[in-house]
Formats: C-alpha cells, structure tokens, sequence
C-alpha cells in the first residue's frame, strides 16, 4: 500500500477551470503577504515619531519583518507538505492577523521587533510558498499570465494601502493602524479555503482496475532489466550535469534577487521619508508618491506577462533591463530636486520593481520545474529575506552617519546595478555554453557521417 501511494501522481495541469479561482485566491494572499510589506511607509514614519527612534533603529522593525516573511517560507514549504497546502495558508492567516493584533499593544521598539516583525513575518511567509505552488500546479501553457494575475494583488496593495494607512494613522493612531492591518490579514484565511488541491490519479483505478497509460509506462520502466554499465554510465553522466547546470542557474538567481530586493525594499521603507527629506512634498503628500510607486508596480507586473506568454521577450533579458534601470536612476540626482521628479523615480522604479519581483516566479519554476516550486520558492525567498533584512537598516545608517538621504539612494542604485551585473555575466556565461555544446554536437554528427559514407564506400 506505501508503494502504491508513493507512485500517486497529480493530474496535468488544466491550465484553466478551478484554476482560476486558484488566481485569485493566490492574489489575495499575494496582497497581504507581498504588498502589504511594501506599504508600510506610514508606518514607518509614526513608530520614529512616537518612539522617537533613530532611522536605524527603527527600520530594524520592518527589516525583521521582511527578513521572516522570506526566510521562515521554509517552515511553510515543510508545513505544507505534512498537512498540505490548504491548511497552511489558512494557518499562515491566522497567526499573521494574531501577529498584528499583538503589535497593537507596543510600548517600545523591540517589543515591536517581536511581534511585528517575527510573529507576523512567519505568519505572512508560511502562506505565500504553498500558495504559489498551487498556481504553478494548476497552469502551465498559460503559467506567466496565471503568475501576473496573481502579482497584481501585490501592485493593488502597494496602491491603495499606503493612502489608507496614511488616513487610519491620522484618525486612529498608529495602534488602531495596526489593528485594522490585523482585519485585513484575516481576508488569508478565506483565500487559503479557496485552495483546491488537484485530484490524485493512481496507476490501478479503485473500480476498474485498469491501469492509466502513463502509470502504465512508469511501472514497466520499473520492471525492465536494468542496462549494461557501458550504456548506462553516459546517462547518469548527462544527468549529473544537467541537475547541476540546474542547481548552478538557481543559486545565481537567488544572489542576483538578494541584491534586487536590497534595493527595492530599501527604496520602498525610505522612499517617503526621502521625499519629506527633501521638502518636495508634506508627509500626506509623500504618500501619494508611495501609491504611485504601487500602481506602476501593479503595470509591470501585469505587462511583463504578455511579452513572456508570446515568446517575444526572455525572462533573464527583462530581469536585465529592469536592474539596469533601476540601478541608473537612481544615481540621477536632479530627479529628486522636485515633486515632478519624485513621480518620474516612482513611476520608473515601481513599474520596473514589479516586472523584477514578477519574474521571482517565473525563474524558480523555469530552473526547477513544476512539482519542484514548493521547494524552490523558500530558498529563494531566503536569500530575498538577507537582502530585505539588510536594505533598509543600511539605507537608514548610511543617513544616520552623513545626515543625507541622497548617498543612501545612491547605494541602493548600486546594488540594482550589481544585480544586473551578476545577470548579464550569467547569460554571458550559459549563451558561450550553449555555442560550445553546439560545436561540439555539430562536429560529432560530422564525424559519424563521415564515418558512414566511408563504410559505404568500402561496401560498394
């Protein structure tokens, strides 16, 4: 009987159907987990002032925030696998709106630490990985529209939650704030419900008895004889380097997003305080500049869908131009010399932020695999959560010691260029790779052709 559970497989993808709503129960928790940490500019603002905390200090609240929600996406990834996807997201609601319903009660910034940042970041995180290995299960064809759906939640978020937390902190205080972040969490719940897993095919069916042809083909692989050592060595051989070109891929994406998400939560945390620094804007004007930053967010990752589901563009190639971008932006400084230049920097950085983190998903399951998501996203995310950990305390310390926001952006700026730089050395590397293997295979096939019409030759 364990045997012929081991061998269950899931049904193909119906990339369509109850996938759907799969979508938009992954947007929802999307927009929590993933928008919602972004957003928190106002807040950000109210905890330095009540608590009269240094820039530094006060961002370790977020940076431990973020560091949770993508490191403990391992514990949700284990989770999910012992009592399955559903579950956990809806467990992940549960203790993220608990989370924030504790931070309401802070009397001083590490107790903050504590609860806004650890027990709703592990709230947050153990949701978001299940999640989205439900997506990539359901879709395959149609897997970058089903994954830019799911990433405008995010954008929504970033839009709408930061005017509306700018309102609640200045009726409500940042407790009733925080309070109603503990009601909006609570929406994962539902969407967790929504999570339909796919039905099992096994390879004898309980009624019939007759075995599925794919099973059926899987359990004679089982049963044949294995083959001569000479002819299986070369297999295992172009085995091995194809799982570690895999794994290489993989490890160089997750240092390459480590470096993105430094600068992007970075620039998310400080970007308001930046326009209040430079007396373009009020704190409730600077505000909009954060929405801004949001719907452009909310663009990207909506746009970059339809060049990928048509082919006419890669994912590393539009990984490398958004880096890129926002890395040389960022070091122009007659940007933020003006209102006008605040929403060029925002519209710039959100649109081209929303088709990096967009592409997060794309490039875990186009390395891993499908059945291998649920793996993958935790790692990713972890080194994702170094690098939000250590953005914005480090964009915070560099104001701290020079008294000016301009060098923290700048560093920020080169750690996108850094990113892109790592990229365009890794295509560099695998197009060189793949020029190689090509020669190579060309030159074999040359020389068993020539091999060939010389033993013609000799027969004739």
């Amino acid at each position: 009987m364990a045997n012929q559970n081991s061998r269950r497989l899931h049904v193909d993808a119906p990339d369509g159907g109850w996938g759907w709503m799969i979508v938009i129960a992954t947007a929802i928790v999307q927009s929590v987990c993933g928008g919602l940490t972004q957003s928190l500019s106002p807040l950000f603002i109210a905890f330095r002032r009540y608590f009269d905390s240094s820039a530094e200090a006060t961002s370790w609240i977020l940076s431990a925030l973020f560091f949770c929600v993508c490191l403990a996406q391992i514990l949700g990834s284990l989770l999910a696998n012992r009592v399955g996807h559903r579950i956990t997201v809806v467990i992940s609601g549960v203790v993220c709106s608990l989370g924030f319903l504790i931070s309401s009660f802070a009397v001083n910034v590490p107790y903050l630490i504590g609860t806004f940042g650890v027990i709703t970041g592990v709230g947050i995180a153990i949701g978001m990985a299940p999640a989205h290995a439900m997506n990539a299960l359901y879709f395959e064809r149609k897997f970058p529209i089903a994954n830019s759906i799911v990433f405008i939640g995010s954008g929504l978020t970033i839009f709408v939650l930061p005017l509306l937390l700018q309102v609640f902190v200045d009726k409500y205080g940042w407790r009733g704030a925080v309070l109603l972040l503990s009601a909006i969490s609570a929406h994962v719940i539902v969407a967790g419900s929504l999570l339909r897993p796919l039905p099992l095919r096994s390879p004898v069916g309980p009624s019939t008895g007759k075995c599925d042809h794919r099973d059926r083909e899987l359990e004679d692989d089982e049963t044949k004889p294995p083959k001569s050592k000479s002819r299986k060595e070369p297999c295992l051989s172009c085995r091995s380097c194809y799982v570690l070109k895999t794994y290489i891929q993989f490890s160089l994406s997750v240092i390459i997003f480590l470096f993105a998400i430094m600068g992007i939560y970075g620039t998310a945390v400080h970007f308001q305080s930046f326009a209040v620094y430079k007396h373009v804007a009020s704190t409730q004007t600077a505000a909009w500049l954060v929405s801004i930053f949001g719907v452009s967010s909310l663009i990207g990752r909506l746009a970059i869908g339809i060049p990928l589901y048509f082919k006419v563009l890669s994912a590393t190639t539009a990984l490398i131009v958004s880096l890129l971008i926002m890395g040389m932006i960022l070091l122009i400084p007659q940007l933020t010399d003006s209102f006008a230049g605040f929403v060029v920097l925002a519209v710039t950085l959100g649109t081209c932020s929303g088709v990096t983190l967009s592409l997060s998903g794309i490039c875990t399951r186009e390395y891993l695999g499908a059945d291998k998501v649920i793996y993958g996203v935790p790692i990713l995310y972890a080194g994702m959560g170094i690098g939000s950990m250590a953005g914005p305390p480090f964009a915070g310390w560099i104001y701290d010691i020079t008294g000016v926001y301009d060098y923290s952006f700048y560093m920020l700026g080169c750690s996108f260029l850094l990113a892109g730089f790592v990229t365009v050395a890794g295509k560099y590397v695998e197009q060189r790779r793949k020029r190689v293997t090509k020669k190579k295979l060309s030159y074999t096939v040359d020389k068993y052709v020539e091999i060939g019409r010389a033993s013609c030759r000799e027969r004739v």
